[in-house]
């Protein structure tokens, strides 16, 4: 592992020094050894070593502490096994003490750990799960990154559903490529745009809508939506412009890696005052209502430029 920027991180032991598994528990631990060679500023880092039962949807989370010098994340890699959905590096505002480096929690339960304690961080550049490359549509120009300053406390959240007749362990890694902070020329960061004030009645379609100010004079590199497997359509418009971001059906696949849409460079700009609105669509099939956590509804943008992380909560 190549590093220049002399990083420190708390992360688990790699699956080569991990113990082995039981027999009934099917390995599909990556290693170092599954990821492409490691370039200058690249580092790795390791999500949850955990078991998943089969039938489990799980969610794990694995905190940890940046302790390098203040610098640019100029990409972000992820890979998982077969049954891996989503891995996704964000910050927390909890503090060490409440989740020391390290500690796992179990975030596909909402007691373990409130999704209000998590703010977006960086979106993945690229993922590969199961071997296969998911192309999402999302790289940040040359000389652009977004910002990580020492110190900064980080989550990584790992999201599997194990189909299987097994249970399996998972240990999964994401690779950061970092800049020193002196070459970053344009800082980047995400605009998220979200509403947790909604209910979907049982058997049910329901449609919520919220608007969003934009702070401050705004380009645009990349839009997408994010809603669970209940959503039917979504939308994002900005009110006077017209839509800039449309699903008319909401494949359930896309809880985890939605199509992005994708702005050439300074082709969108949105003024400062200027109203984002978004609108979900839902089908619920189950017989319980549906609210946040269970089913979302999100805009996610990348900004610039901008130096942190921009969160809405928008009004319906």
């Amino acid at each position: 592992m190549i590093l220049s920027l002399a990083l420190a991180a708390c992360t688990p032991d790699t699956p080569d020094t991990a113990e082995a598994v039981a027999d009934d528990v099917v390995d599909l631990r990556l290693t170092e050894a599954d990821l492409p060679a490691l370039g200058e500023g690249d580092a790795v880092w390791w999500g949850p070593d955990e078991v998943v039962e089969p039938g489990e949807d799980k969610m794990f989370c694995i905190f940890g502490t940046y302790t390098g010098e203040d610098a640019g994340i100029h990409a972000l890699s992820t890979y998982q096994n077969t049954l891996g959905h989503h891995l996704l590096l964000m910050g927390t505002t909890a503090s060490e003490l409440d989740f020391p480096d390290g500690s796992v929690a179990d975030c596909s339960a909402e007691g373990d750990l409130s999704m209000a304690d998590l703010e977006p961080l960086v979106l993945p550049t690229s993922v590969q799960i199961g071997g296969v490359d998911r192309d999402l549509g999302i790289d940040l120009l040359d000389g652009m990154a977004v910002k990580i300053d020492q110190g900064q406390r980080w989550v990584l959240q790992a999201h599997y559903l194990n189909t299987g007749v097994d249970p399996i362990r998972v240990h999964d890694p994401a690779v950061l490529n970092l800049m020193p902070e002196a070459e970053v020329e344009t800082w980047a960061a995400p605009f998220v745009l979200n509403s947790s004030d909604f209910r979907i009645p049982a058997q049910e379609s329901a449609t919520h809508s919220f608007d969003c100010e934009v702070p401050q004079d705004l380009n645009v590199l990349y839009v997408t939506g994010h809603m669970h497997e209940w959503g039917t359509a979504f939308r994002t418009e900005q009110i006077g412009l017209g839509t800039v971001y449309e699903q008319t059906e909401w494949d359930p696949e896309w809880r985890d890696s939605p199509p992005v849409q994708a702005y050439a460079p300074g082709s969108y700009l949105i003024p400062a005052g200027s109203t984002l609105r978004t609108t979900c669509n839902w089908f619920n099939d189950t017989d319980e209502d549906l609210t946040f956590p269970s089913e979302m509804c999100d805009t996610v943008t990348v900004v610039y430029p901008q130096l942190t992380a921009l969160i809405c909560d928008g009004e319906g």
